[in-house]
Formats: C-alpha cells, sequence, structure tokens
C-alpha cells in the first residue's frame, strides 16, 4: 500500500511538472518575438537594452520549463533543479509582488499568481521528499 501511495505521488509530481514546465515555456515567443510576445501581457517596450532583456528572460523561462519537465524524468537530479527552478520562480514572485500597483506591470500578475502556485507545490513536494 506505501508503495502505491508513493507512485501515485510521483505520478502526480510528473503530471504536474509536464503540465508546469509546458506553462513556463511558454515566453519562449517573447526570445524570437519580442513585440509580439510581450504584446500577450499588454507589456510595450522601446529600449532596447529592455526589449533585449524580455528576449534573454523568455529563453530563461523556456530552460526553466524544460528542466521541470526533464525533473519529472530524473529521480536522482530532480531534488536540486527543482531548488533552483522554485527559487528563479520566488524571485519572479517577489519581484512582480513588491511592483504589483506599478503601472504598466498588471500583464505580470498572472505570471506572478501561476509562479506562486508552482514555488507552493514544489516546496511541499521537496519538503515531503527529503
Amino acid at each position: 500500500k506505501n508503495t502505491h501511495m508513493q507512485q501515485d505521488k510521483v505520478k502526480w509530481f510528473q503530471y504536474f511538472s509536464y503540465a508546469a514546465g509546458l506553462i513556463t515555456m511558454s515566453p519562449i515567443l517573447q526570445f524570437f518575438l519580442p513585440q509580439q510576445g510581450l504584446a500577450l501581457s499588454h507589456i510595450q517596450l522601446q529600449e532596447p537594452a529592455a526589449i533585449l532583456f524580455a528576449q534573454h528572460w523568455g529563453m530563461m523561462a523556456f530552460c526553466m520549463g524544460l528542466l521541470l519537465i526533464w525533473a519529472a524524468q530524473q529521480p536522482i537530479q530532480r531534488k536540486p533543479v527543482l531548488v533552483l527552478v522554485a527559487l528563479e520562480k520566488l524571485a519572479l514572485v517577489a519581484l512582480i509582488a513588491v511592483n504589483w500597483q506599478t503601472d504598466g506591470l498588471q500583464g505580470m500578475h498572472l505570471a506572478g499568481i501561476f509562479d506562486a502556485i508552482c514555488v507552493a507545490v514544489l516546496a511541499v513536494f521537496l519538503l515531503k521528499n527529503r
């Protein structure tokens, strides 16, 4: 019975990792088409440096999503990968929370909420599987 419950937890976590990973990968559009990708979040940037950072973030988010998907199948390397992904997501959540009322950043609210949920799930998984 214990083994079956453990297998169910791992299977549930794998499904979560696949779904969260795919969603996390979605900003890759910003890397290739920055203005169009940002427009989906109702954000417009004009400064070349800001656009470059947005493109970089799009690729970085894509890589974090890939890591989540990869970690679902890698039990030995899973914990350090999940800690790093959670840390990156927590940093974004903190930045969005601190700037919640800032004009022009309302398009980031959904990403902040999604990442906060991911951080909570990852934290619970990591704490229960020490």
